[in-house]
């Protein structure tokens, strides 16, 4: 099953078992008294065997036959246009001759694939809340803290923002559960639209959001959030007969070079939207607040 054989100094082919000229698509006496970039030029004129980038052949000589005798040992990975995976391997021998053994390492490889792909859903799931599929709040903060900290490195603003839905408690009372599920999807997808790319956005709990908006001072944040705030607005959820509108209040604060760390940050955007919860709904207020504000009862 593996692939031998003997190229002299010239890089003529002198020996090979069956396996290996098959992966060139020959047989054994058509593959013998060959270089190796002639056996590659048959394939691809075949438009069998090893796949070469770019059909460059000269490269693929130069990388592996002559890094082989300049480094005395060479491994490499090929695909065949099968979908077979080799592993070939080149040493070289005390009269400079080149011995090559190839493997198929097809079941390796696609079990690689396997782990791999199963590695990133397992992140993904660690990552996301569940029902929205936006970042749970473990990711959010894990990435916001790393934004947080790019800002203070390149002196660059970010704003954070804190958004709770109104009345989220009736809804789910008087309609239940499943609704209530819908309408924090429909919330999650409408911010999503309404976001930039980069902008990093998490479900902290609950019917809460939290927004880290990178190169973003106060003023942008804020009409950020009062677009935010509008689309949501016009959100409207059919329940049986029922039209269910949805409103949301958002507070938000900017990293100042004086904030210490991201609880704090959340701290400031939480204080200004139990604010904005408190005198009225469906608004958007600025951190810092009065001293007369900070004796409501929040």
């Amino acid at each position: 099953r593996e692939g031998f054989g003997i190229y002299d100094n010239n890089d003529v082919l002198i020996f090979c078992n069956p396996t290996l000229a098959s992966h060139f698509c020959l047989t054994p006496e058509q593959a013998l008294g060959k270089t190796f970039a002639e056996m590659l030029r048959c394939q691809v004129n075949e438009s069998d065997g090893l796949t070469i980038q770019n059909e460059d052949i000269d490269a693929l000589v130069k990388r592996t036959h002559n890094g082989a005798r300049e480094q005395g040992q060479y491994t490499y990975e090929s695909t065949v246009f099968t979908g077979k995976c080799l592993l070939v391997s080149l040493t070289k021998s005390s009269d400079n001759e080149l011995f090559v053994f190839t493997s198929d390492i097809t079941q390796q490889k696609q079990t690689e694939l396997d782990l791999r792909d199963a590695l990133e859903k397992v992140e993904k799931l660690a990552a996301t809340d569940p029902l929205t599929e936006i970042s749970n709040r473990r990711h959010f903060i894990s990435q916001a803290e790393k934004e947080l900290a790019r800002s203070r490195r390149q002196n660059s603003p970010a704003t954070l923002l804190s958004m709770d839905i109104d009345h989220f408690k009736k809804i789910n009372d008087n309609y239940g559960h499943l609704v209530g599920d819908q309408v924090l999807k429909s919330v999650a997808q409408i911010c999503k639209k309404t976001l930039r790319s980069h902008d990093i956005f998490g479900r902290l709990g609950g019917e809460e959001f939290s927004i880290m908006l990178p190169d973003t001072d106060l003023c942008g944040g804020h009409e950020v959030a009062e677009r935010l705030r509008e689309n949501i607005q016009q959100l409207n959820i059919k329940h049986n007969e029922h039209i269910i509108n949805v409103t949301a209040s958002i507070g938000l604060c900017k990293a100042n070079s004086d904030t210490l760390n991201l609880n704090e940050l959340l701290s400031r955007a939480d204080e200004a939207l139990y604010y904005a919860k408190n005198t009225g709904r469906n608004k958007v207020e600025l951190w810092p607040i009065s001293a007369r504000i900070r004796r409501f009862n929040f």
